[in-house]
């Protein structure tokens, strides 16, 4: 997403979220109605790709699971993105109401590419129950992973928010023992100070994301007519 802040004498900068949800867009619309001459790009990255650039300060913050320590970010926990096996109706691990771990050595795992955070996650939990991880197939795309078990390539361990409604003909399942899930929040550099537009933006995104009740977080108001001046030179990229 792309935030035109106006009359500001600071370098272009870009905002990426590296997990733009369903709830992301109604927060988008509400935050476009309220200010109409700010102007908005989407685009996605992954959790290395965001948060190196926001430390190199080509970007203002990062929507993603949490960056490595060394690029000595800040990064405020949103919400806990838990993750399940995603099978066909029809596969015979599906006739249980948890499966094994060990269960998986056996099947033809989908998952996204080598370091997607979610794949590390699904990879250190399964090596730490002893379940030998062979995957069979990469794939960058979550919408192409869920095409892909509903063809019967194979399994895929992903958020469930990535099939949400489960799709026909597929189930969801656990894996026995494991708490398979990634935590998700915000990064940003400690030395940063963000314009009001992103702040707002950012504001909202705490206000709408899951467990947003659980924190006591508040939408951002900002004063009336605040952004409505005819000089936008300074962008902000959300994905």
């Amino acid at each position: 997403m792309t935030i035109l802040e106006p009359s500001l004498e600071r370098p272009a900068r870009s905002l990426p979220l590296a997990a733009a949800r369903r709830w992301l867009a109604p927060l988008v619309a509400r935050f476009c109605e309220r200010r109409p001459k700010v102007r908005l790009t989407f685009e996605v990255g992954g959790t290395q790709t965001v948060s190196e650039r926001v430390a190199a300060g080509e970007l203002d913050a990062g929507l993603c699971s949490p960056p490595s320590t060394r690029l000595g970010l800040h990064f405020e926990p949103l919400y806990v993105e838990p993750m399940a096996v995603l099978l066909r109706e029809t596969d015979p691990l599906a006739s249980a109401a948890v499966i094994d771990a060990a269960d998986l050595a056996s099947a033809r795992l989908l998952l996204t590419e080598v370091g997607c955070a979610y794949r590390e996650v699904i990879e250190q939990a399964l090596t730490a129950r002893g379940a030998d991880v062979r995957v069979g197939v990469e794939i960058s795309s979550g919408a192409m992973l869920v095409r892909t078990v509903q063809a019967g390539l194979g399994v895929a361990v992903l958020p469930r928010a990535y099939a949400d409604p489960t799709p026909p003909g597929t189930v969801f399942r656990n894996v026995r023992g494991l708490d398979l899930a990634l935590t998700v929040g915000l990064v940003q550099r400690g030395d940063d100070a963000p314009g009001r537009a992103l702040t707002a933006f950012l504001d909202d995104v705490r206000a709408a994301s899951p467990g947003a009740a659980a924190r006591g977080a508040t939408p951002f108001e900002e004063t009336e007519g605040a952004l409505h001046e005819s000089s936008l030179d300074r962008t902000a990229a959300v994905s």
